[in-house]
């Protein structure tokens, strides 16, 4: 009941830090390493590659080769437009449901991450136990390549990472590579009755996002039975933004473009194909107005996750998570990045991702009692 309930403390005062997509995240960090150093953790504050958000590395135990590590991150999406029932960034309870923006993605890993180490830090471990708290993984994923590199520069290797991204306790070896990539259109801005003259942004944009529909369209219609949850790769357009004024022909529009990519292919192919569309629409709107253009710039990028290969550490995972098969998602995490960089990784943590992100987000007080009682024995 100790483990549960200083588990429940920290998730209080970790959902009480608005560390909203870009925000700053300097307290939090400094709670983090703080409530570790005081249990006698080796803390290192590591800075993101340029234009990120600062993370942080901590280690109880030996300084020797074969530790864990347990990777999470402290950013959390934003809340504007969506209805909540009571303040986002106040923790509270209702029935066995942790209400929070991050509660389940991903502070409530997060706050699990940190008793345990806490609770091992008084113990004779005989390998080391390393926390890994990114700051930016919902927008530039510019902090987590710093804590990899940190970690093969200064720490001894490691026998695999668990990255703790909601998955029902049930651990994933697999995953989709996402993108996220801004495009901007500009054109020539004209009086709408002078429209013939002019180039519209949104007009170009719209055909994009319709290309993009319709490529998911074909992929659905191509797709195969297989694990993945949709099995072909899709497109989304969440967020766009153009012009300034009904009777005005806009001169710029940009949208967000999110890709989930299935294993076998690449971005570089995706964006192409894109991006040769894209030149074929300028040709006609450059006679007109040469100074169109289209940009396609990438913003973030997850790499996907191939399958933990077998071995001791899956092995371990299997018997400690009770799952002796692993799942797949959809949706992409920071474990492609460890894989990508010679770790050994794998995604497993408390709470569903159908509540992540949404207005009341919850955790289960029982996912928590059941990561925490299964996650113990990863410390030894």
């Amino acid at each position: 009941m100790e483990l549960l309930s200083d588990t429940l403390r920290h998730l209080e005062r970790l959902i009480g830090f608005a560390t909203v997509s870009g925000a700053q995240n300097a307290e939090v960090n400094a709670y983090v390493a703080g409530v570790l150093e005081a249990a006698g953790a080796r803390v290192a504050h590591v800075p993101a590659r340029p234009g990120g958000l600062d993370g942080v590395i901590a280690s109880v135990g030996p300084d020797v080769p074969g530790g864990i590590g347990l990777s999470g991150h402290s950013d959390v999406v934003p809340v504007e437009g969506q209805a909540w029932s009571g303040d986002p960034f106040a923790l509270r309870r209702e029935g066995e449901r942790l209400i929070g923006r991050g509660t389940c993605d991903m502070k409530g890993f997060d706050a699990c991450a940190i008793a345990l180490m806490i609770a091992a830090a008084g113990r004779d471990l005989s390998r080391p136990v390393h926390l890994f708290l990114s700051g930016d993984e919902e927008t530039h994923l510019l902090s987590a390549p710093a804590l990899i590199d940190h970690a093969k520069a200064h720490l001894p290797p490691l026998r695999g990472v668990v990255v703790g991204e909601p998955t029902l306790c049930a651990p994933v070896d697999r995953h989709k590579a996402s993108a996220t990539l801004d495009v901007v259109c500009t054109g020539r801005p004209m009086h709408a009755s002078l429209a013939h003259r002019a180039v519209s942004a949104t007009a170009l944009a719209a055909r994009l996002i319709t290309w993009l529909e319709e490529e998911t369209t074909r992929n659905a219609a191509e797709a195969v039975a297989g694990a993945f949850d949709p099995n072909f790769a899709t497109h989304t357009v969440g967020v766009i933004e153009g012009g300034n004024a009904f009777n005005i022909v806009a001169e710029t529009c940009r949208f967000t473009w999110d890709v989930r990519l299935m294993p076998g292919q690449t971005l570089e192919e995706v964006q192409g194909r894109l991006e040769a569309y894209a030149e074929s629409l300028l040709v006609p709107a450059r006679q007109i107005a040469p100074e169109a253009d289209i940009t396609v710039t990438l913003r973030e990028w997850f790499p996907g996750l191939g399958g933990l290969r077998q071995g001791a550490f899956r092995e371990e995972i299997a018997a400690v998570s009770g799952h002796g098969d692993f799942a797949v998602v959809p949706y992409g995490t920071e474990a492609g990045m460890f894989q990508e960089a010679g770790f050994d990784a794998v995604v497993w943590g408390p709470g569903d991702i159908a509540q992540a992100h949404t207005a009341d987000e919850f955790i289960d007080l029982a996912q928590i009692e059941t990561y925490l009682g299964r996650a113990q024995s990863l410390l030894v």
